[in-house]
């Protein structure tokens, strides 16, 4: 669960709980099934560790073997996820933009009808 952990963002706590459930039953996130990805070795490790039957997982001397955690392994799995959060930082910093825009558009309809309000008022 940790190394699930560790490949994984979550956005709430809920999520996060979703996600082991999910785990526990087989299933795990889409980003760790992609063929062609060294994520999808590191899914078949989470899934082969979690595995309800016990005598099914794998030894930590298989694990070993696997060597799923060399250094390159390792730096091209960080250049993922830093694109990946680029990526999503992108996303986030334009949906703000977008809502400052609509603030500011809201802000000013405000200001108009406290203004004819106003003027209703004062006549």
């Amino acid at each position: 669960m940790i190394l699930l952990e560790l490949f994984c963002s979550f956005g709430s706590a809920h999520e996060r709980a979703a996600t082991f459930q999910d785990c526990r039953n087989g299933k795990l996130p889409q980003t760790l099934l992609e063929k062609n990805s060294l994520l999808l070795d590191i899914g078949k490790l989470i899934l082969a560790c979690t595995n309800n039957d016990t005598w099914k997982r794998p030894t930590a001397s298989e694990i070993v073997k696997l060597d799923l955690f060399n250094e390159s392994k390792i730096a091209h799995l960080q250049e993922i996820e830093i694109e990946k959060l680029e990526e999503d930082l992108a996303t986030h910093k334009a949906l703000v933009e977008l809502q400052k825009c609509q603030i500011k558009e809201k802000d000013e309809e405000i200001l108009k009808l406290q203004q004819e309000l106003q003027r209703f008022q004062n006549t």
